[in-house]
Formats: C-alpha cells, sequence, structure tokens
C-alpha cells in the first residue's frame, strides 16, 4: 500500500471521525456532511485510490467522498475493464468511476 503524504493536505484533518465511520444501517442521507467535505478536498483521489488498494478489511468508512458499498463496486468495475474493456495503455480514471458507481 501506498505511503499517506497525502493525508496531510486531507480536508478532513481535524474533522470528527465519527462523521467518517458511520454506524451499520445507517441511510447515505448521514453520509452526506463527509461526502461535501471531501468533494472540494484536493486529496480526494489520493485517499480515493488508497482505499479502493487497501480492501473492505482494511479500509472502512467514507474515504474519497464514497462509501464501501461504492468502492466494491469500482473494483468490479476495474476488475471488468483490466480483463475485457480496457485497450493496451488506457488508464482508469478514479474521477470517471466516483461518477458511475455512487448511487
Amino acid at each position: 500500500m501506498k505511503s499517506r503524504d497525502w493525508d496531510k493536505d486531507a480536508a478532513c484533518k481535524g474533522a470528527p471521525t465519527e462523521m467518517f465511520f458511520l454506524e451499520r444501517g445507517c441511510s447515505k442521507y448521514d453520509s452526506q456532511p463527509a461526502r461535501a467535505l471531501c468533494e472540494s478536498c484536493k486529496a480526494r483521489v489520493p485517499c480515493l485510490e488508497y482505499a479502493l488498494e487497501g480492501g473492505d478489511q482494511l479500509i472502512r468508512g467514507i474515504w474519497g467522498g464514497t462509501t464501501a458499498q461504492e468502492r466494491r463496486k469500482m473494483r468490479r468495475k476495474i476488475r471488468a475493464l483490466k480483463t475485457g474493456g480496457l485497450k493496451p495503455g488506457q488508464k482508469i480514471s478514479v474521477i470517471d468511476l466516483i461518477s458511475t458507481t455512487q448511487t
């Protein structure tokens, strides 16, 4: 897993932890304050990449403006693209994945 040098610039620095780690069964609307903070954060992309690399067993809560469920969808989409839909040399944009997986 990559170094977390990006987190020193994260907008969530100093925000209440419970804002990003909601209780199981909470509504997606409960995550809106955390998502709003992530939306304007300059560390959003490396934060999301970190969470995608870490997997659900290691990374829980809101990371890069996404929930664990949304990241699972992103990982499935990445795997599908890598196995059949990605041309040689083509890269996957994390930002494109965000817009196609948020519910």
